[in-house]
């Protein structure tokens, strides 16, 4: 039973649009309303408000085979056989129908059968085999939804399992006529995420896109490539929860770059006490901006392209934990291993990108194929707190085929402390880890795979240690290029051994000042340049008969005598 507020005094709402007709009708708004009717009565809790209730409609449906020819307003798809005559006068958009290859976005006119229809605006583009998605534009009922939650002082916008179609943008304000008003928002699905994409039997997976027809989570379908999707002002106390976003109109993983599109959600500066729990970004170009602190980020799949999230005007601490980002573009197609879109991510694709804050917590982060799966740097905004740098923890990190493990760029003089970080570099990557400049201590974990062409990278005046790395020797400190320590994380020579050493052969060619151990004679032995010979160290004092040394020394005493 569906019911929208439309006003009243004392705090009385009336609502209209039920889909169960009443005897009455009447409640306190955002509370609870009672409906009698002739069989019950119903209490529900109007602190939820459900985006139908203004006018949401989840009937989106996508097809990737789409065509249209320039001046044509018939538009066919290849296979598919999705179009019936309740889809006249919805919106639709087609990628790259528009002027100059722009989307095109326009509405269905008339039907003409299951694989065609006509629409109200003739294409511009001429586009072959290319993504579509039509349905109610949900775009002003998802705003007027928020707006009477936001009026009323706050309350949980609930979204229904279904495909919204959204072709403009969100905007969560947090002012109302000039006046400030600090309410909580829960923006929601009626459902529990994170959620999985893939691929359906006839067509292009998941939630009723391609051939099947019942969607089963709540996703919000996005189009508009001008503008961030879901812009959180200065936000306090704001949730987004149990949703998917979706980008429908990205390349097919066959094309070899993706479309570019601003960030689906942009929390701008300075939120407090937010969170982003159980979301799915698909097909996102930049998924996550998140500029604030004392919130959570938690429990989310990041399918996207170039920037999966990014950090920055972190004030007091920020948790980020059990969060994946992953290739899920490739499955929401049905396209399954490696595809061309992945060598572009593997190029330029960033995980999470770590700019000014005090305190990062990252705990239970995997990132899968991607160049920089782990960035940290200045952020642009050097008057905040740490001058725009950030120290940290991170742990139970795994970071699957990349081309630099963790980079630090910059960061704040305590730096970050990784425990549990296992790395596996693609063939021909840089590096497990690049410090240009603060520090890093890695303290247990794992490297795996390709062995990168610096495995560590760490620049001058910038410090990093680790310790029981599986593959890589069991402790070392690095305080700047030529300074390295071995048992140790603070050298102060080029090389300080805390320990025994332990030197044995090989077949490599010798070289002016090598050192070996001879197994065969249990002599440790130099290699003389000049004689092009191996000579062995002197053994219980040396001296000319330890066979280094050859040249006679007369040390004098202070009483005139001498050793020679």
């Amino acid at each position: 039973m569906i019911g929208k507020p439309v006003g009243g005094s004392g705090g009385i709402s009336t609502f209209t649009g039920l889909t169960d007709t009443p005897s009455t009708f009447s409640g306190q708004k955002g509370r609870e309303y009672i409906v009698n009717n002739a069989e019950n009565a119903l209490i529900a809790v109007l602190s939820k408000f459900p985006v139908a209730m203004y006018g949401a409609v989840g009937d989106a449906k996508a097809v990737n085979d789409g065509n249209i020819t320039a001046t044509s307003d018939v538009f066919s798809t290849s296979a598919k056989t999705l179009f019936t005559s309740s889809d006249v006068g919805k919106t639709i958009a087609i990628r790259g129908a528009g002027a100059a290859g722009a989307n095109l976005t326009t509405t269905i006119a008339e039907y003409l059968s299951t694989s065609s229809v006509k629409l109200t605006d003739a294409a511009s583009t001429t586009i072959v085999d290319k993504q579509a998605v039509w349905g109610t534009e949900n775009t002003a009922a998802f705003q007027s939804a928020y707006d009477a939650c936001y009026a009323y002082g706050g309350g949980r916008m609930i979204v229904d399992v279904g495909n919204f179609l959204c072709t403009g943008y969100l905007d969560f304000y947090r002012t109302l006529g000039g006046i400030l008003k600090r309410v909580h928002v829960s923006f929601e699905g009626d459902a529990h995420g994170p959620f999985e994409a893939h691929a359906d039997a006839g067509g292009v997976g998941g939630t009723s896109i391609g051939a099947k027809t019942v969607p089963y989570f709540p996703m919000i379908m996005i189009t508009d490539t001008v503008n961030d999707f879901l812009q959180l002002n200065g936000y306090s106390g704001f949730n987004v929860s149990d949703l998917a976003f979706y980008y429908p109109l990205q390349v097919h993983p066959t094309e070899a770059t993706p479309i570019v599109y601003p960030w689906t959600i942009n929390l701008i500066p300075y939120a407090s006490a937010c969170s982003i729990r159980r979301c799915s970004f698909i097909n996102s170009y930049k998924a996550l901006k998140y500029h604030g602190g004392r919130g959570y980020v938690t429990d989310n799949f990041f399918g996207c392209y170039l920037q999966a999230a990014e950090f920055d005007h972190v004030r007091d601490f920020l948790w980020i934990e059990n969060n994946m980002v992953q290739m899920m573009y490739n499955f929401i197609e049905g396209y399954g291993g490696t595809q061309p879109i992945d060598a572009w991510v593997n190029i330029n694709g960033y995980g999470f990108v770590f700019l000014g804050g005090e305190a990062f917590h990252l705990h239970g982060f995997k990132c899968f194929s991607r160049a920089y799966p782990i960035k940290i740097a200045r952020s642009s905004d050097t008057g905040q707190f740490n001058g725009g740098v950030s120290y940290g923890e991170a742990s139970d990190i795994h970071l699957d085929l990349c081309h630099i493990g963790v980079w630090i760029e910059n960061c704040y003089a305590l730096g970050w402390d990784f425990v549990n970080l296992a790395i596996a570099t693609l063939t021909g990557s840089a590096s497990y880890v690049k410090v240009d400049a603060g520090s890093m201590r890695w303290n247990g974990g794992k490297v795996w795979n390709s062995v990168p062409t610096t495995p560590l990278d760490i620049a001058a005046g910038a410090k990093f240690s680790f310790d029981n790395v599986y593959g890589l020797s069991n402790k070392a400190g690095f305080t700047q290029v030529g300074n390295m320590g071995v048992g140790t994380i603070t050298p102060t020579q080029k090389l300080e051994i805390n320990g025994k050493i332990k030197i044995s052969n090989d077949a490599g060619a010798a070289a002016g000042g090598v050192m070996r151990y001879d197994s065969s004679t249990g002599k440790f032995e130099g290699y003389d340049a000049v004689a092009a010979a191996w000579v062995e160290f002197g053994g219980g004092g040396g001296g000319i008969d330890g066979g280094l040394f050859t040249d006679t020394y007369t040390i004098t005493g202070v009483d005139g005598g001498a050793f020679i």
